[in-house]
C-alpha cells in the first residue's frame, strides 16, 4: 500500500490513531478510561446522563458531585448521587475510574478515595460500568458472555426511587432506604428517611432523624396499604 507524500498526511494519521485509542463508548467506563471534568456518559437511549455537576448558585459554590440525572428533562434533576455527603472541590482534578481491584471509585486530586462500590471479593480489573436507560448504573464482569451483575446503583438510592429499585433489607447490603435532601441547594442527607419496618412487617415507615416514626403506610394486604385509603377506590397503578 502506497501512502500519499503530502506533508499533512502523516500528522493527520497520527492524530486519527491517537483519537481512536483514547475514545471510549458513550454508555460505559472500563479500566482503560476514566471520567473527569465535563466528560459524561449517556445511557444508550439517551434518557440518563452520568457526570460531575454543581447545584444551587454555581458561581458561589465550590462543591461538585458525581451523579446521574435526566438528560432530556429541561430542569436539571439528579436521581442518584455517589458523594452526596462528601462533595469534591474540583471536578477537573478528580476522576471516576475502575481500580485494579475491579471496583468503581471516585478519587479526588490527592488520589483519595471519596466513594467506591467497595466489593471486597473482586480481584480483577476486568469489569465494566454501564449506565442503563432505566437510570441504573451497573458494574459487571466484562469478559462474561452472560454478564454477572456485581453492583447496581438502584440498590443504594439517594432521595429518588427509580423503577427496579428496592426498599427493604438484605443480608448482603443491609438496609435499602431513601433519605431526603438537606435542601434544594445541598443534596446531603436530610432529616427524613423511608424504609421497611425493621420488625419484619410489610409496612413502610417514614422516620424523622432516623429514629422517630413520622408516618406509616400500614400493612400490605396484597393489593393496598391499610393506611392509604386512596388505593382502595379506582386504584390504577401496581405498587
Amino acid at each position: 500500500m502506497t501512502f500519499p507524500k503530502s506533508s499533512w498526511f502523516l500528522p493527520f494519521l497520527f492524530f486519527l490513531c491517537c483519537n481512536i485509542s483514547i475514545s471510549f463508548a458513550s454508555d460505559h467506563i472500563t479500566f482503560n478510561n476514566s471520567l473527569s471534568g465535563n466528560q459524561t456518559i449517556s445511557s444508550q437511549g439517551g434518557k440518563f446522563e452520568l457526570g460531575f455537576f454543581q447545584l444551587g448558585n454555581r458561581s458561589a459554590s465550590s462543591n461538585y458531585y458525581l451523579g446521574i440525572w435526566y438528560k432530556k428533562v429541561s430542569e436539571f434533576t439528579p436521581v442518584w448521587i455517589a458523594n452526596r455527603n462528601t462533595p469534591i472541590s474540583d471536578s477537573n482534578t478528580s476522576e471516576l475510574r475502575i481500580l485494579a481491584t475491579g471496583n468503581l471509585a471516585l478519587l479526588d486530586y490527592k488520589n483519595t478515595q471519596i466513594w467506591s462500590t467497595n466489593i471486597s471479593s473482586l480481584r480483577s480489573n476486568s469489569t465494566i460500568c454501564t449506565l442503563l436507560d432505566t437510570g441504573n448504573l451497573v458494574l459487571q464482569y466484562s469478559s462474561n458472555q452472560t454478564a454477572t451483575l456485581l453492583w447496581q446503583s438502584v440498590d443504594y438510592p439517594t432521595n429518588t426511587w427509580l423503577p427496579g429499585g428496592k426498599l427493604g433489607r438484605s443480608k448482603a447490603i443491609g438496609k435499602h432506604r431513601m433519605v431526603s435532601r438537606k435542601n434544594s441547594d445541598d443534596p446531603a442527607e436530610g432529616i427524613y428517611s423511608i424504609e421497611i419496618d425493621p420488625n419484619g412487617s410489610s409496612q413502610f415507615f417514614i422516620y424523622w432523624n432516623r429514629l422517630r416514626p413520622y408516618w406509616t403506610s400500614g400493612e400490605w394486604n396484597g393489593k393496598t396499604f391499610t393506611n392509604v385509603p386512596e388505593m382502595q377506590e379506582n386504584y390504577q397503578y401496581n405498587f
